[in-house]
């Protein structure tokens, strides 16, 4: 599939500000065609280098304005998310370029016509590539009355893998538009007395998504009381673009020393059960990076692995942590605690 990657407006931008050196920065799923942009716009703009970012990039959060400042580059594009960071926290100037998908909306608009419960109101969420057909989606789905929830920084009704937009407390269908299921669990995690289901484009199918809510209630009460028994607790800041926040890291410093807690702080572009095995004396690990890693993955660790929420759930007496659901507002604004990553 060939996306739009506006090459006109990439070249208009790094014109007008006379750039030297671009870095054009890709998600896995669309680096092959990073290859042949970096060729045509080298081509067309001979006296610019354009460099290919070839690292992991998971979402927006991974925009690696400092690694393109660290080469002493102008530029920074950002090819498939929305964004996230403010403009004025990046260490550069950069674009952010959300690819669009195609869609047939009229096999969706059937499957939900057909599945759904037309007495329920519809809330219908999807990632950043299907924007644009949500207004007509909304006004198509005439028998529903169809929500398209909002959170800040993200436009109306997109949803991340680890922010998704809130609902009002009432009975209603959540229907996710998107492939794979990372985005679609962070969805039902978010709405767990919702029936959610997911549309993949791909295949057109409209399937429910359920999750263990019991399972997921009893390991975070599990790692919660685990870590309020130990002395060390280590700190694990990811440094894997913007993935990581040092003003979440500084608020967790303190929540443990408040709590005659000993911190043990290290940073790395990777979390791995290898790493984490080398401080011996520390037993459970606060990481801030992407809170999914300890939800989806925590138990592929020796260790026991801790979101920056579970920890304020643990050691502040202040939050009302509830175990009937897993908060997904890492980058809302304005931030739901002192373990939200969003920059304001």
């Amino acid at each position: 599939m060939q996306f739009d990657l506006k090459e006109s407006e990439i070249i208009k931008e790094v014109t007008s500000r006379n750039c030297k050196r671009v870095v054009l920065q890709f998600p896995e799923g669309l680096i092959s065609q990073g290859v042949g942009l970096q060729q045509r716009l080298e081509q067309q703009l001979p006296n610019v280098e354009f460099i290919l970012y070839t690292d992991y990039v998971y979402g927006a959060c991974c925009v690696d304005d400092r690694f393109t400042a660290y080469i002493h580059s102008d530029f920074l594009v950002h090819f498939g998310h929305s964004p996230l960071i403010p403009p004025h926290c990046l260490k550069v100037a950069s674009m952010y370029i959300p690819v669009v998908a195609d869609i047939l909306l009229e096999p969706l608009i059937n499957n939900i016509n057909k599945q759904l419960d037309k007495k329920l109101d519809l809330a219908i969420v999807a990632t950043i590539q299907y924007e644009p057909y949500l207004q007509q989606l909304k006004q198509s789905l005439t028998q529903f009355n169809v929500i398209l929830p909002k959170i800040d920084p993200l436009p109306e009704g997109i949803t991340l893998g680890c922010t998704v937009p809130p609902l009002e407390q009432r009975e209603m269908s959540v229907v996710f538009i998107g492939g794979g299921l990372f985005h679609a669990e962070a969805v039902a995690y978010n709405y767990p007395d919702n029936k959610v289901y997911s549309y993949d484009p791909r295949n057109q199918t409209l399937v429910p998504v359920f999750v263990n809510k019991e399972k997921f209630k009893q390991i975070m009460k599990t790692k919660i009381d685990t870590a309020r028994k130990e002395k060390y607790i280590g700190v694990i800041t990811s440094t894997l673009g913007r993935q990581g926040n040092q003003k979440v890291t500084d608020n967790i410093i303190n929540l443990l020393e408040k709590n005659n807690k000993i911190p043990v702080v290290t940073y790395a572009d990777e979390i791995s059960t290898a790493l984490l095995d080398s401080y011996k004396e520390v037993k459970v690990w606060v990481q801030v990076a992407c809170p999914r890693l300890s939800i989806d993955w925590g138990e592929d660790f020796r260790q026991v692995l801790i979101t920056p929420y579970e920890a304020f759930a643990a050691f502040d007496d202040s939050v009302k942590a509830t175990l009937d659901f897993i908060p997904m507002d890492n980058w809302s604004i304005p931030a739901e605690g002192k373990w939200c990553a969003s920059y304001n």
